[in-house]
């Protein structure tokens, strides 16, 4: 998902702070200003619906707060309501009316708050997945996810899917989802949560069914099949097939209708913070280690809005404790540019609607040139930096027409004190930009080095000046994924196309297997660290979708166009559906990291990059890595299990996954060769301790033969010196298989 910048520069300021209050105002966030903005200037209806009467409460917002003495005092003294805290940062509810005020006590050093967004799931790319998220990356068998808890945040659950009980659902058809938090119901009676209500029994779970925008939505019914579901007698299995599931669901542009308007500000990424809290929390309250998986992001900015969201989830991570984020899906859109040596620097800009919003930043002065191409003459705008720096609390405001106006602001770099930035704001009553007459934005006289970024819109050329043709597809990963220690996921293509339920093949992304996705974001991140970390398949992937929303909308409708099976589970019609995003492929990273926190439970943030970056595949060699495009390469959950066990030290392992199947009947070893494998000649099996000890060796000489079908099976004596009673029971051992190189790999068993 990705989340809009506030419009922070659509009317005159109303309400400045007096030079006094400055540093003050300095210390809320843009959202927060134009918050107090409006409720100061329009005294009981503005713009947000801010009402107040004898009969209504003030509104609230929630908010990240950092307050370095007696924060009880100082939340009890201006009404504020402490939702959650880690070190000096809470999460907060403060009355609207109390902002200003709040921003002069001397103990608050920052509030911070962003607005909601929209799913990061390019609905024009569908295609399928099961099969391909895990080609090439078979899971050993003998880990599932038991043990570890997967935490989503998401929209559009259905809590009912098949894919959330447990794998043996024949015999005990066990609910996995063990919490769930809707931030968005309205059954709130009795409730402590600050928003919407937790249901805590699976009775209770299943009984509601599906999240409150469940009609509606869908996405993160399959995030969390992807992730965690156990593919209810189906390919389309998730990663963590055996793990617990924990899911809130959150409120982002596309559901924000469902929400009381009186509500809105409720909903912010501190609320967000909030529910990443109660991920966790929840699995430390069952001992267990945990992943969140968050297929949402927000554009990141130069204002430092995400300091304290960064710190939040610093704080909240550790071992056993990781959080897995989007890089998002602007890959394919040009992001940026920076001035060339050329007279002028620049491009043609666009958008459907109002306003549209790019940033600069230079350590220099230069000028910016807005040129409007009509019919009958060109109307041409010269703004100064200079000029935007002098202005009136460093506010540039001009009405360019009527109906059209442009608006600079400018402010210090947080990331570098000795830069200034400038957000541009090009508004228009007639709602679209560049639309009906072409508009083109340069920089001119090239002497400064000046860089741009896009936070909407679209950037393009024109023949009316074809020199113009400034933008690089880079610099779009998106927050939180672009956190120091989140886990940032970009996607990879493996299958081109999909036969849906009606018979009809689909087909999008195409590409080489384990090639990036032209769709995925590209780093570097704003402060100009190297992302994404890894990438994984998210080009064809099925998953489940959610039932209520089957019930809900037409046959024709666009996301059941691409539902390539439908069952039915106890009265109801269930099925799957194949998408494509990095929404898709951070749940499979997290699966992954599920698999090794179960083989290693205190795993750290930073030793997961560690096994990342040793063990991922890289698909051009000629490329360093890591790097922008694909990060340290395409995660690998066999070569990591193996990196994490330490077989990987076993010289005689292949890293290499064997495409055969090796199972354990008896006191026999059965080797079940994959469709269209050819042996002619000796297949060893060699048995491994951990510990790197070799146990026994078997060889059986099979004649030349090509496998027809999976059915095909070598069956390898166990020695009789080889006992499986304590310790040896239920342990892990290393299994290599050498033969052709078609079936030859290693893999873990349990014995």
């Amino acid at each position: 998902m990705k989340r809009l910048l506030p419009l922070l520069l659509l009317a005159t300021l109303v309400w400045l702070p007096a030079v006094g209050q400055k540093a003050a105002w300095q210390k809320l966030s843009p959202m927060l200003r134009q918050v107090v903005r409006e409720y100061r200037g329009h005294e009981g209806a503005g713009a947000r619906g801010y009402e107040i009467s004898e009969n209504k409460r003030t509104p609230e917002i929630c908010a990240l707060m950092r307050i370095t003495q007696e924060p009880a005092r100082v939340l009890s003294d201006y009404g504020c309501r402490d939702l959650g805290s880690v070190g000096n940062i809470h999460i907060v509810s403060i009355p609207v009316d109390r902002l200003g005020d709040l921003s002069l006590d001397p103990h608050v050093v920052r509030i911070e708050a962003r607005p909601l967004g929209e799913a990061l799931l390019d609905t024009t790319s569908v295609i399928i997945g099961a099969a391909s998220v895990h080609e090439g990356l078979r899971l050993p068998q003998a880990f599932t996810g038991r043990g570890v808890t997967v935490g989503l945040m998401d929209i559009g659950f259905d809590l009912t899917h098949p894919t959330f009980l447990a794998p043996s659902y024949p015999r005990t058809p066990a609910p996995r989802i063990k919490r769930f938090w809707d931030m968005l119901s309205t059954d709130t009676m009795g409730s402590t949560f600050y928003v919407g209500r937790d249901y805590t029994t699976p009775e209770e779970i299943l009984a509601i069914g599906h999240s409150y925008d469940g009609l509606e939505q869908t996405h993160g019914t399959h995030t969390a099949g992807i992730a965690a579901g156990s593919g209810y007698d189906s390919p389309y299995r998730g990663i963590a097939p055996e793990s617990d599931i924990c899911l809130v669901a959150n409120t982002v542009t596309s559901n924000a209708h469902l929400v009381d308007s009186t509500l809105w500000d409720r909903y912010t990424l501190a609320t967000d913070a909030l529910g990443f809290k109660y991920l966790f929390d929840y699995a430390q309250s069952t001992g267990q280690p945990c992943v969140v998986s968050f297929s949402e992001g927000s554009i990141p900015d130069f204002w430092g809005d995400d300091q304290l969201y960064f710190e939040m989830l610093d704080s909240l991570m550790g071992p056993g404790r990781i959080f897995v984020s989007s890089a998002g899906n602007q890959g394919n859109v040009k992001s940026w540019f920076r001035t060339a040596s050329d007279e002028s620097t620049g491009m043609f800009v666009s958008h459907t609607s109002s306003p549209m919003i790019l940033t600069m930043k230079s350590a220099d002065d230069f000028r910016l040139r807005l040129v409007r191409y009509n019919d009958e003459h060109n109307d041409t705008l010269l703004v100064r930096s200079g000029d935007v720096l002098a202005a009136e609390d460093s506010v540039f405001i001009v009405h360019t027409s009527p109906t059209d106006s442009l608006v600079v602001e400018a402010y210090p770099n947080c990331y570098d004190a000795s830069e200034a930035c400038y957000d541009v704001v090009l508004c228009s009553s007639v709602g679209t930009i560049g639309k009906e007459q072409p508009l083109s934005i340069e920089v001119v006289d090239n002497v400064s080095a000046v860089e741009c970024w896009r936070y909407n819109g679209v950037w393009a050329t024109n023949d009316l000046n074809p020199r113009l043709d400034a933008g690089e597809y880079t610099h779009n990963i998106l927050s939180p994924g672009s956190a120091p220690r989140a886990i940032c996921v970009g996607a990879t293509l493996h299958r081109k196309s999909i036969n849906n339920r009606r018979g009809k093949w689909l087909t999008y992304w195409e590409g080489e297997p384990g090639e990036r996705a032209p769709f995925s974001s590209v780093g570097p991140t704003a402060d100009g660290h190297i992302k994404p970390d890894v990438l994984a398949p998210g080009n064809i992937v099925v998953s489940a979708i959610n039932s209520y929303y089957m019930e809900n909308h037409e046959e024709d409708d666009f996301n059941l166009t691409w539902t390539v099976a439908d069952f039915d589970y106890n009265g109801r019609t269930y099925g799957w559906q194949a998408n494509m995003g990095t929404s898709m492929s951070c749940p499979v990273v997290a699966g992954i990291i599920a698999l090794w926190l179960q083989a290693k439970p205190d795993l750290t943030p930073e030793d997961v990059m560690g096994v990342i970056s040793r063990t991922s595949r890289q698909p051009d060699p000629a490329l360093s890595y890591p790097n922008n495009e694909y990060g340290y390469g395409e995660i690998d959950a066999y070569r990591g299990l193996l990196d994490i066990l330490g077989v990987d030290k076993i010289e005689a392992v292949s890293t290499t996954h064997t495409p055969a199947r090796i199972t354990l009947r008896g006191r026999e070893l059965v080797v079940t060769l994959p469709a269209g494998a050819t042996v002619d000649g000796p297949l060893t099996l060699t048995v491994y301790a951990l510990d790197g000890r070799q146990l026994f060796r078997t060889t059986v000489y099979a004649p030349a033969y090509t496998a027809t079908s999976e059915s095909t099976t070598f069956s390898f004596p166990v020695p009789s010196s080889f006992s499986y009673s304590a310790p040896r029971k239920n342990s892990i051992y290393a299994v290599q298989l050498d033969g052709p190189p078609a079936v030859s790999g290693s893999t873990l068993i349990r014995f």
